[in-house]
């Protein structure tokens, strides 16, 4: 039997050497310090441990949903399965570490997050990981819905063929296959993780399964169109603790008088924070010809306001077709208007290590090529020229 040097690239064969030698000369936790065993583990990305969570309906209804798919089948949480939600964006698969002897299921997770285009050291980091979970017996699945370039299928694909993964289910669609492609041909990663449950466990999904992922597809595709759903996000974007509103949803519960008090409170505070956003407004000419209106925000100081809530402001209240939403810190979100097809947001954000869909996505970091390093009222117009220019060079294809 090849050993997984022998049966891998050259490129990534080499990586693997390297980083396995690094691993084993400087690993300083043992075994017996991780916590206790659980048959599975079901994670989402976010965080819960106060201040932003960093999460959104699909991450939490993913997690919910192999939750009541686990009751259904008589498995008891913290005996049988543990959650979990892990800021990618900060420390990539790290927090699966905490873990031994798993299944862990990882959903909506972009792969081109782990293993960014063009910064090879993210991909070195992703592969460190990998091995040490391997040694730790967590086998990780892969549930992701994202646009991924071939090259990063190849990757994530050929993790599952050297045993650093045990399955990769992914969208197998790049960014112009994601801008071209009608919403109705696509899926949330709720609805992928709900098939994954039916195929591979034999779950049969009842009603409130089904009602999760019609919430969690209706938020993360802009519909918007279920008024429970948009108000169980205005709870999620309060920075609810994002385990609780998981379980909430597990065991059918959609709403209460605690929700309803935190929904009312997070609207006030949307509404004297949007007062509060400074807008630069910009003209982008297409390729076919037409004209679009942009406008770049820039969220409050006191980080009360979500990007998704004031996307869906400057779409639906200001008339915009693309908002760029630019945060304090680092940090860009893109959120386009549902019938415009001539771009991509997440296609424009991957070379600042970013990515997403064709009407939302993010990047940030602290990299020289990101356009800036701090955002205020001072320098605002100043950052906003730098961002334009990168985001007009990302696709000259889209632009005139």
């Amino acid at each position: 039997m090849k050993t997984v040097e022998e049966s891998t690239p050259p490129d990534m064969a080499t990586a693997i050497f390297v980083i396995r030698r690094l691993y084993q000369e400087s690993i300083s936790c043992s075994i017996s310090r991780l916590p206790k065993m659980y048959r599975y583990l079901y994670v989402s990305h976010g965080r819960s441990g106060g201040g932003n969570t960093r999460t959104d309906l699909d991450a939490i209804a993913s997690v919910a949903l192999f939750w009541r798919g686990a009751l259904n089948k008589g498995l008891v949480r913290g005996e049988d399965f543990e959650v979990d939600f892990l800021d990618y964006y900060e420390n990539g698969l790290d927090r699966l570490l905490r873990y031994r002897d798993v299944s862990a299921f990882v959903a909506d997770v972009p792969p081109e997050a782990l293993a960014r285009p063009g910064m090879p050291e993210t991909t070195e980091h992703l592969l460190a990981t990998l091995l040490r979970l391997r040694d730790q017996n967590v086998s990780v699945n892969f549930v992701d819905h994202h646009p991924l370039s071939a090259m990063t299928s190849r990757l994530f694909h050929g993790f599952v063929r050297e045993g650093l993964m045990e399955s990769a289910i992914l969208s197998e669609m790049d960014a112009e296959a994601d801008r071209v492609r009608l919403i109705e041909d696509k899926f949330c990663a709720a609805e992928m993780s709900l098939a994954l449950l039916q195929n591979r466990f034999l779950v049969t999904p009842d009603e409130e399964m089904l009602r999760i992922a019609r919430f969690a597809r209706d938020q993360d595709f802009g519909i918007r169109l279920i008024p429970e759903a948009n108000r169980i996000s205005t709870v999620i974007g309060a920075d609810f603790n994002p385990i609780a509103m998981a379980e909430h949803l597990a065991h059918g519960r959609f709403w209460c008088d605690e929700l309803d008090a935190i929904c009312r409170a997070q609207e006030a505070r949307i509404r004297r924070s949007i007062s509060s956003l400074q807008f630069d407004w910009r003209e982008w000419r297409l390729r076919s010809g037409r004209s679009i209106p942009v406008v770049y925000a820039l969220l409050p100081p006191d980080d009360s306001l979500r990007v998704t809530v004031a996307g869906i402001h400057c779409l639906e209240e200001r008339g915009a077709r693309v908002a760029v939403i630019v945060h304090r810190h680092p940090f860009i979100s893109i959120r386009m208007d549902r019938e415009e097809s001539e771009l991509h947001a997440g296609r424009m954000l991957t070379p600042l290590g970013g990515g997403g869909h064709r009407g939302a996505a993010s990047a940030g970091g602290r990299g020289k090529s990101f356009p800036y390093r701090e955002a205020n009222e001072s320098n605002f117009h100043d950052v906003v020229q730098r961002i334009d220019n990168h985001l007009r060079s990302s696709a000259p294809e889209s632009f005139a």
